[in-house]
């Protein structure tokens, strides 16, 4: 059985869904009209952040300011964000949503040219609270007084697909979808954790399938790193294994504005010690000169530099020692010498993605502002190309395989054509031989993979078509298969004790449970989030019902067929669960 990582709590699904009232995601509103709702809930607009630059691109300075409706002004909690736009020549406002997940702690702008136009667009980011500290984050414009969507919450949030599969050798490897690369990383120094929890053995051979979880961003920085006025992203993912805390290591990417759209330029995955290791550096005003370069420079082999260049035509002021990444990203910097004299000094950091941010220091030096350093440079690892062979972009697939010795063969639902598999999502061999009855007996599976060239050696040259498997979706040997018409379906849901389906369309929700026969619900937009889907609707017939579904994009195994699915289906109803197992179908809101 595969170690997975733990569902979130329904309570925060609750949390995310009930507030969120607005799914339009740029238009120009006014405050909410009705008037009834207003008075029940009374909400207080306040102020989150502001900033102000030309964003219309007329040459005038324009005023931007994140609003949070609170129900407790002195609160933390908005249970509505949104974006007014007050343009400086004209002195017009306007309204932009945050995103489709609108409530929220507290929020920030940042304002800055992303899309090479040479006017600023707005970035904002949304932190949700919860234990995983995601933040979710969108970017606009309003170039010529027209806001619209540059990146969207759902799609800017996440980050890079990645899927973590333990190796045997007490290593893991990093596999992204779009660049088709993978990462290793060495976990041997946590080798003893994973003897004792079963997934190695002493000398390092995989027990069991295990696999880890790459989290949505949790940092986001606009950078402009090639310093030519439009500013790319960084963001910073936490990979871990057996639980959040396990840390494996940290994914770092860049996505830069290109010929009209957002492309990933660049992706790192090493572990923490590995990326904190670099020049860091900043520029302070200092009352002894006109001003102060401090650098921190942290070498990989646990050596440290600190140097103090009051730009005064003296020599710096340089202090050497060590350093060492912590569990809690945090990094301690212990200095033994200073210009040839003996010291004993500490400081401590905490790493905020390219930054450093002293939070244990000398005030005397620093001041009350304190000391963050921005990264200059840093070591780049190794990349793996998996498939230099691929040549497709990655797309979902539905149909039969069928895997022996000499045969590893997929059949599309809609065709008769016989392709050839290469499985790197390393799922595929062990879930064929959980189904398969007889030897070569095909079973249905729903693939995300990519096209690659033709093999050209081995029993897979005489195949015309080639797909590498990087992720399997679905797999059974009886139950839905190619049979079930998912046209038009967002995603069909089901679960026992008591039996129960619900199907998402384009026309409604429809909910079957032996007790309460049928009920439909209004057709219901979703509110997305990263890998999470959330419905919430009312009953047509009968009247008098809510309904709320989660559905979030996790493995999921039915009790009683042992069919796999990829994601996992809690509902209420009326106040009542139900949990199972959930298919996308061809109309999934992206």
């Amino acid at each position: 059985m595969a170690r997975r990582p733990m569902s979130w709590t329904m309570s925060l699904a609750v949390v995310l869904c009930m507030l969120v009232f607005s799914i339009s995601i740029v238009e120009a509103v006014e405050e909410p009209s009705d008037q009834t709702a207003i008075e029940a809930s009374t909400p207080t607009a306040c102020e989150l952040d502001r900033d102000f630059a030309d964003v219309t691109g007329d040459g005038v300075e324009d005023k931007v300011v994140l609003v949070g409706w609170k129900q407790d002004p002195s609160g933390h909690f908005s249970t509505r964000t949104a974006i007014t736009v007050t343009d400086g020549a004209t002195d017009e406002s306007w309204h932009i949503e945050a995103g489709l997940v609108t409530s929220g702690y507290g929020g920030r702008l940042f304002l800055g040219d992303f899309s090479a136009d040479g006017v600023a667009d707005i970035m904002a980011a949304l932190p949700t609270g919860g234990s995983g500290g995601m933040v979710l984050y969108s970017i606009f414009s309003c170039a010529n007084g027209n806001p619209k969507t540059l990146f969207d919450q759902d799609a800017l949030s996440v980050g890079p697909r990645c899927s973590v599969t333990f190796r045997a050798g007490f290593t893991a490897a990093v596999f992204n979808r779009e660049l088709r690369r993978s990462f290793d990383l060495d976990l041997s120094k946590s080798k003893q954790r994973y003897i004792e929890a079963g997934v190695y053995d002493s000398e390092g051979a995989l027990l069991e399938d295990t696999h880890g979880v790459v989290n949505p961003y949790e940092l986001l920085q606009p950078r402009d790193i090639d310093g030519d006025g439009t500013y790319e992203l960084v963001g910073f993912q936490r990979v871990w294994g057996l639980y959040h805390a396990d840390t494996l290591g940290v994914a770092r990417s860049v996505w830069r504005w290109s010929e009209g759209e957002w492309e990933l330029a660049e992706l790192q995955v090493m572990k923490p010690e590995d990326l904190l290791a670099g020049m860091y550096w900043t520029v302070m005003v200092s009352a002894l000169s006109p001003g102060m370069l401090v650098t921190l420079t942290l070498d990989e082999g646990g050596e440290a530099r600190m140097s103090h260049d009051y730009v005064n035509g003296q020599p710096a002021v340089v202090q050497i020692g060590t350093w060492t990444a912590n569990d809690n990203r945090t990094v301690s910097v212990h200095f033994t010498d200073i210009d040839g004299r003996s010291i004993n000094d500490t400081m401590r950091f905490r790493l905020e993605g390219d930054l450093l941010v002293a939070i244990e220091y000398d005030a005397d030096v620093y001041g009350w502002e304190g000391l963050t350093l921005e990264r200059h440079s840093q070591a780049k690892p190794q990349l793996v190309t998996v498939r230099p062979d691929a040549v497709g972009q990655e797309k979902t697939l539905r149909g039969y395989v069928v895997l022996g010795p000499e045969v590893k063969v997929f059949t599309p639902c809609d065709s008769n054509e016989r392709i050839w598999v290469t499985d790197e999502s390393g799922e595929l061999w062990d879930l064929y031989q959980d189904f398969a009855v007889e030897p070569y007996e095909p079973i249905f599976v729903e693939l995300d993979a990519c096209e690659a060239e033709p093999p050209t050696h081995g029993v897979g040259r005489s195949y015309k078509q080639h797909l590498v498997v990087t992720r399997v979706v679905r797999a059974a040997h009886e139950g839905w298969d190619c049979r079930e018409n998912l046209a038009g379906i967002e995603f069909k849901a089901r679960g026992v004790e008591p039996f129960w389906n619900v199907t998402i369309d384009e026309n409604g929700i429809t909910f079957f449970e032996l007790t309460r026969m049928q009920v439909k619900f209004s057709a219901a937009p979703a509110a997305v989030a990263p890998g999470r889907w959330i419905y919430y609707s009312t009953s047509t017939v009968p009247k008098g019902h809510w309904i709320l579904i989660v559905i979030d994009e996790k493995r999921c195994v039915d009790p009683m067929s042992g069919e796999v699915y990829g994601f996992v289906a809690e509902v209420l109803i009326d106040g009542q669960r139900y949990q199972g197992c959930a298919a996308r179908g061809l109309a999934l809101p992206k």
